[in-house]
């Protein structure tokens, strides 16, 4: 995982990334732990849906409701919430992958229990830092690193070990489910890495409100195919479902997709993505938490073994993706001190 951190400093040499200013990091802290606490909810609260809401409406309504609201934020605050002049083709490619992802994680979490969707969600940080480090030629020279298979080796034995399950208690878990999460994952991953450049074009803001709403207008389509087709869209469930129901529907998509992103995206301005990215390998404990009082599922103890092995390797690559930023940044500001020696 690439995470760019700028260095300043003109004739001198930095040896160290300087560290937020107090005042700063005391105020991410709070929307950090908000992020991380809404991030744990999605698998709960999609599974808990699934008996009103198809996984196409869940995907739509949630999008939509999120875009709504940030789209409304930003024009009561000021935030640059429009598009420039040609991004809608810079976003067309991201948002056909950000379409893939959000279908295979619904399907996905349809298939599986909630706290084994989120532990597989996390693989993202495997495909993440393998995608980065294969397509950028500065990043490449990690894969030589001995800590990067071992995370990795971590990783996937944390998966095969989660989705297993307790083969005498016939709880394994179903394997179509676990592709659709895998994809999902490489898909969110892809995704990432394609929007490092589209926010050279597009705000962060506008982009957080865009995207959802752009791949609304893809899962249009879905609803002109047979209702026996299993990726149809029945976007009239949302009128005749409870109106509790609905009601929580659009308020998760403002919720965690809105406010969530928002958070984050402060926390990250405030305490950089290091520290953010190596907080968010806990929100499954976020879901491990709720989900029993919810939908009264839990895990194997085999499946918590191999939980931990799971984010301990993700945690591993998220060092090592940190490492290697810092290291790039100090050869390059001692390149560019010695250029004016």
């Amino acid at each position: 995982m690439s995470v760019h951190s700028p260095a300043s400093g003109r004739g001198t040499r930095v040896s160290a990334p300087v560290p937020a200013p107090n005042g700063q990091t005391w105020r991410g802290a709070p929307f950090l732990a908000a992020s991380g606490l809404i991030f744990g909810w999605p698998p709960i609260l999609i599974r808990f849906l699934a008996p009103h809401f198809g996984p196409v409406t869940q995907s739509f309504y949630r999008y939509l409701a999120a875009g709504a609201f940030l789209l409304a934020f930003g024009a009561l605050t000021g935030h640059e919430w429009r598009l420039p002049r040609g991004g809608l083709r810079v976003l067309a490619l991201p948002i056909s992958i950000l379409f893939v992802h959000q279908l295979c994680f619904m399907w996905g979490t349809y298939l599986v229990p909630a706290v084994t969707a989120a532990l597989i969600a996390k693989t993202n940080v495997l495909f993440t830092a393998g995608l980065a480090y294969a397509l950028l030629r500065e990043e490449r020279a990690v894969l030589r690193h001995p800590m990067f298979w071992a995370g990795a080796g971590l990783a996937v034995a944390g998966v095969l070990g989660v989705t297993e399950g307790n083969a005498e208690a016939a709880t394994r878990t179903n394997p179509i489910g676990v592709g659709l999460l895998l994809l999902a994952a490489l898909s969110w991953s892809l995704y990432a890495v394609l929007v490092k450049r589209v926010v050279g074009v597009v705000s962060p803001f506008a982009l957080a409100a865009w995207a959802p709403l752009l791949a609304c207008a893809l899962f249009l389509p879905l609803a002109l195919l047979p209702r026996s087709h299993p990726i149809a869209g029945h976007f009239g469930e949302v009128w005749s479902a409870p109106l509790w129901a609905s009601t929580l529907l659009l308020t998760a998509g403002v919720v965690v997709i809105g406010i969530g992103n928002g958070c984050y995206y402060y926390a990250i301005r405030a305490l950089g993505p290091s520290i953010c990215s190596t907080v968010m390998l806990v929100t499954p404990l976020v879901t491990a938490s709720f989900a029993p009082l919810v939908l009264h599922e839990t895990l194997t103890l085999r499946q918590m073994a191999f939980g931990t092995l799971l984010l301990f390797g993700c945690f591993m690559l998220t060092r090592l993706g940190v490492r290697a930023a810092i290291s790039g940044a100090r050869a390059s500001v001692q390149e560019g001190a010695a250029g004016k020696i």
